[in-house]
C-alpha cells in the first residue's frame, strides 16, 4: 500500500505547499519546476522535479523544512537521499508521499546560490515552470556557449572514435568466449551508447550527454525506432549482427555529426 487515503494529493497541491512554506522565507531565493513540466508533456505517470535555490550555507536547513512540510501535510511514506550529491553543492531527496499516487515522485533538489549551473538554461532543461524567483535567476539565466559546446562535441566524437578503434576487440572477445552476458555489457558500453551519442551531436546538441533517455523526443523517429531495436538482444547469434550493424552506422554517423559542426 502506497497511500493510506482515498483523496490522493495533487502536483498542485504540493507546489502549493512548497510555495506557501518558503516563498516568505529570507534564504530562499527562488524555485521552480523543472522536468517534464517544463518541457510542456506531463501526463498521468510523470513524477514532480523541483528546484529551489537558497543562500550558501541553508541547503540543509531548506531540506530539513521540506521534510517536516511534507511529514505534515500529506505524510512521507519513504525518502531517498542521494549522498553523495550528483553535482557539486546540490543537496537532493526523493520522496514518496503517503497520499499521492507513487508515481508522483518528488525529485527535490536545493543549490546554493553560488553554484555555476544553476540547471536553468532553456536550451537544455526546457522552459521553468516559476514558483517564485525574488532575484530573477531565470529571467538572468544566460544561454549556452554554442561555440564551447561545438568544441566539445568535437572533442566527444574524437574521444568516441578512438574508443571504437581501440575497444571494438572488447566484443568480439567475449563472443568469441561464448560470453553472451558479457559481451552484451561491452556491446552497450562500446557499440551503442557511442552511436546514440554521435545522433545526439548531430540532432540534438544541446543533450549530448543524455544517454539513451529521452530518444523518441530528441531524435528523428525513424533513427530512434532504428535505434530501438539495437536495444533488444535475444541470443549470441543476435547481438553479432546487431554489432556489426551498429559498427557500420556508427561511422556513418560520426561523418554525418562531424559535418553537422562545420
Amino acid at each position: 500500500v502506497f497511500y493510506t487515503t482515498t483523496i490522493m494529493a495533487t502536483s498542485k497541491q504540493i507546489i502549493a505547499a512548497f510555495a506557501q512554506t518558503f516563498e516568505d522565507k529570507a534564504y530562499a531565493l527562488a524555485m521552480w519546476q523543472g522536468g517534464a513540466a517544463s518541457f510542456n508533456r506531463t501526463d498521468e505517470w510523470s513524477d514532480l522535479d523541483l528546484m529551489l535555490i537558497v543562500n550558501d550555507g541553508m541547503e540543509q536547513e531548506a531540506m530539513n523544512q521540506t521534510v517536516w512540510l511534507l511529514q505534515k501535510e500529506f505524510g512521507i511514506d519513504t525518502k531517498f537521499d542521494i549522498d553523495p550529491p550528483h553535482w557539486p553543492g546540490m543537496t537532493q531527496t526523493f520522496f514518496r508521499l503517503k497520499n499521492t499516487s507513487p508515481f508522483l515522485l518528488i525529485d527535490f533538489s536545493i543549490l546554493p546560490v553560488s553554484a555555476t549551473s544553476k540547471f536553468a538554461e532553456p536550451e537544455i532543461h526546457g522552459h521553468a515552470v516559476v514558483v517564485f524567483d525574488k532575484p530573477g535567476i531565470i529571467a538572468n539565466t544566460a544561454p549556452v556557449d554554442e561555440a564551447q559546446l561545438r568544441k566539445t562535441l568535437r572533442a566527444r566524437i574524437l574521444l568516441q572514435r578512438k574508443k571504437q578503434e581501440i575497444f571494438w576487440v572488447m566484443v568480439d572477445k567475449e563472443i568469441n568466449r561464448q560470453s553472451a552476458t558479457d559481451a552484451f555489457i561491452f556491446y552497450w558500453s562500446y557499440t551503442v551508447a557511442p552511436l546514440i551519442e554521435m545522433f545526439r551531436i548531430k540532432h540534438s546538441p544541446h543533450h549530448w550527454n543524455f544517454g539513451s533517455r529521452y530518444l523518441s523526443k530528441h531524435l528523428p523517429a525513424d533513427i530512434a525506432t532504428r535505434l530501438q531495436a539495437l536495444f533488444f538482444v535475444k541470443d549470441l547469434p543476435d547481438l553479432i549482427q546487431k554489432n556489426k550493424e551498429a559498427r557500420v552506422w556508427f561511422s556513418l554517423a560520426a561523418q554525418e555529426a562531424e559535418e553537422s559542426l562545420m
